[in-house]
């Protein structure tokens, strides 16, 4: 009796043991889902912050693309526009070396352009900018050769040389291509031999050279010169 006794106590002690070691498994079992699941959360959590940062570089990738294209095509506007400056130049001083050759003004050696490159400032920046300088040169009573200012320049000079600016624009960018017509007015600062001389240079680069003159100007220009004189 008493063995059974001892029989049913070690039963009853190895399933109480049974059901703390069951207890003991689910709790561990429920931490073991509830990490799980945390890491599963942080798993996701990573591959969307992959994902974005994915996204990012292909963007950045991107963007570095059309900012080296952007770069690119300043570079080519920049240096179009240094060609046409350095163009423009050329045409100016050329035709204005030919002009005043024609025209005789006295004590008038030459009027040139140069073109300059100056640091600036733009906010917290130097940065360059290409400018240009106007130069004249005479040759006072004495022979002496000298700079001079563009204010001093008379209205006749005045008008000569702001005809070869537009003359020198004309062809360095190619206008004539487009529109094959100069229209001359208001050269009454001028005199009429001048005038006839100008106009005679100037016909030689233009499809169509029109030329509004006053009649004792236009009473300076060879007969064969298509005339208007009523509209």
């Amino acid at each position: 009796m008493a063995e059974i006794e001892e029989l049913e106590a070690e039963i009853e002690a190895l399933e109480a043991d049974e059901d703390n070691t069951i207890l003991d498994l689910h709790k561990e079992a429920n931490q073991l889902e509830y990490e799980l699941g945390r890491l599963e959360t942080n798993l996701e959590q990573v591959a969307a912050d992959l994902e974005e940062l994915e996204t990012r570089i292909a963007e950045r990738d991107e963007l570095e693309a059309e900012r080296e294209a952007l770069n690119e095509e300043i570079e080519s506007l920049r240096t179009k526009i240094e060609r046409l400056e350095r163009g423009a130049v050329e045409q100016f001083n050329e035709h204005m070396e030919n002009v005043l050759g024609i025209l005789e003004y006295a004590n008038l050696d030459r009027i040139w352009l140069e073109r300059v490159e100056r640091e600036v400032r733009e906010g917290r920046r130097k940065v360059t900018r290409a400018g240009f300088e106007l130069h004249v040169v005479r040759t006072s009573s004495s022979g002496t050769t000298y700079e001079d200012t563009v204010d001093h320049l008379s209205e006749s000079e005045r008008e000569v040389t702001g005809l070869v600016f537009a003359l020198a624009g004309y062809l360095t960018h190619e206008v004539y291509e487009d529109v094959p017509f100069i229209l001359l007015d208001a050269l009454e600062a001028i005199d009429s031999d001048r005038i006839a001389a100008l106009v005679e240079y100037l016909r030689e680069y233009t499809g169509y050279l029109l030329v509004a003159l006053l009649p004792e100007d236009a009473a300076a220009l060879p007969d064969d010169y298509e005339r208007v004189t009523e509209i």
